[in-house]
C-alpha cells in the first residue's frame, strides 16, 4: 500500500495520539490514516454497511502481528488486539484460544445492525433523502459528534450527483470544503454552546494544500484511549464491564477539569489537554462524549447550481480506520 511508503505529514501539534511517542511501542500509529490526511483509501466516499466487506468480522485476531498486539486481558498485559485472540508460541502467530466460537461476519455476530442492507453495502447505493439547501458563496454549519474516540482529524467534500463516474472518492477529493473559522463551537444536549481554538493542517494532505481539522477532543492517555486503569493494575479485575470500559465509573457524575481524579477513568491524565471542563472521553455509552457535539462552519465554493453530495471523512490516528458518511445537498447560485 502507498502509505506505507509515506513519511508521516502530521506534526506533534496536530497528533491526537502518544504524542512524543511515549508508548512502550514506541510510534506504533506512524502508518495510521491521520498521519497523512487524504492518503489512504477507501472502499465507498460515504462508508459501508457494518464497516466491514462481505464476509468480514470484527478484529480478526490475524491482524496482530505481535505478542503485545495479541493479547489485551488485565492478566497479559498488552495493549492492542481483543481479549478473544491468544498468541500461539509455536507459530508465532495470532489466533483464536482453543475452543473458542468460530470467527464470524459482522453482520452474523451482530444482525441488529444489518436489518435493511446487507453487509458492506456502499453507502453510495442507499436511496438519496430530502436534499438541505445552501446557498453557493455562503458560509453553513456542518456537525459530527463522537461515539468511540480514535482522536485523528477530518475533512468536509462536495461531488455534483451527475459527475461522470458517478460519487467517487476521486470526485469528492476535486471539491474539498474550506473551513470559515479557525475555532469549532461545541455544542451540549442542553443548548449550551462554548467556543474552542481548532488546529487545522494543510501541508501533506490530499487534495493538496487542503485543510484537514483535528479532532479536538482527546481520549485517555494509553495507548488503548480506555481502560488505562487496568492496565495500570489500578482497579480490581472484578470490576464490572461497564466501569472497565467507561470513562466515568459513575457516568452522572458532573463534568470534571481533572480526569485523573477517582471515579473517571483516566489515572493516567488524557492523551492532550482538553479544550474544555468534560471535554474528553473514549466510549459514548459511559463517557461525555455523547452528550455534545463539534459545529464547524464551512464556505460554501462557487459551484455550478444543481444536487450534489456532502462526504464527511474521518481519518483515525489511533486505528486504521477510515469513518465516512454522506448527506444529500441542492446547491443554488
Amino acid at each position: 500500500m502507498l502509505l506505507l511508503a509515506l513519511t508521516p505529514s502530521v506534526v506533534q501539534a496536530f497528533r491526537t495520539w502518544n504524542l512524543g511517542n511515549v508508548s512502550a511501542q514506541k510510534d506504533w500509529g506512524k502508518f495510521m490514516p491521520w498521519r497523512a490526511p487524504g492518503r489512504a483509501p477507501v472502499t465507498s466516499p460515504c462508508g459501508i454497511q457494518s464497516g466491514y466487506g462481505p464476509g468480514q468480522g470484527l478484529f480478526p485476531c490475524a491482524l496482530y502481528k505481535t505478542k503485545a498486539a495479541c493479547k489485551t486481558t488485565p492478566s497479559s498485559g498488552g495493549t492492542g488486539g481483543e481479549p478473544d485472540c491468544a498468541w500461539n508460541a509455536t507459530t508465532s502467530k495470532c489466533g483464536q484460544p482453543e475452543g473458542a466460537p468460530p470467527f464470524r461476519p459482522f453482520c452474523e455476530d451482530y444482525p441488529s445492525h444489518c436489518a435493511k442492507k446487507p453487509q458492506g453495502t456502499p453507502g453510495t447505493a442507499l436511496p438519496p433523502t430530502v436534499p438541505t439547501a445552501w446557498k453557493a458563496g455562503g458560509v453553513v454549519n456542518v456537525t459530527w459528534q463522537l461515539q468511540v474516540n480514535h482522536g485523528g482529524g477530518f475533512q468536509y467534500r462536495l461531488c455534483a450527483k451527475g459527475a461522470k463516474g458517478g460519487l467517487t472518492e476521486q470526485c469528492f477529493q476535486r471539491t474539498p470544503l474550506a473551513f470559515a473559522t479557525d475555532t469549532t463551537v461545541v455544542r451540549w444536549k442542553n443548548g449550551t454552546e462554548i467556543r474552542i481554538a481548532a488546529r487545522d493542517v494543510d501541508v501533506g494532505t490530499v487534495p493538496s494544500g487542503s485543510a484537514w481539522r483535528r479532532n479536538p477532543i482527546p481520549a485517555c492517555s494509553c495507548d488503548s484511549g480506555v481502560r488505562c486503569n487496568f492496565l495500570n493494575a489500578t482497579v480490581p479485575v472484578n470490576t464490572t464491564w461497564d466501569a472497565m470500559y467507561g470513562d466515568a465509573v459513575d457516568p452522572t457524575a458532573p463534568p470534571s477539569s481533572d480526569p485523573t481524579r477517582h471515579g473517571w477513568g483516566c489515572p493516567t491524565g488524557l492523551q492532550f489537554p482538553a479544550p474544555a471542563p468534560g471535554l474528553y472521553g473514549y466510549y459514548a455509552p459511559n463517557s461525555n462524549i455523547s452528550n455534545f457535539e463539534m459545529v464547524d462552519e464551512v464556505l460554501v465554493p462557487a459551484v455550478p447550481a444543481g444536487e450534489y453530495a456532502m462526504s464527511w471523512r474521518w481519518d483515525c490516528e489511533q486505528t486504521p480506520q477510515i469513518w465516512a458518511s454522506c448527506s444529500d445537498l441542492v446547491i443554488t447560485a
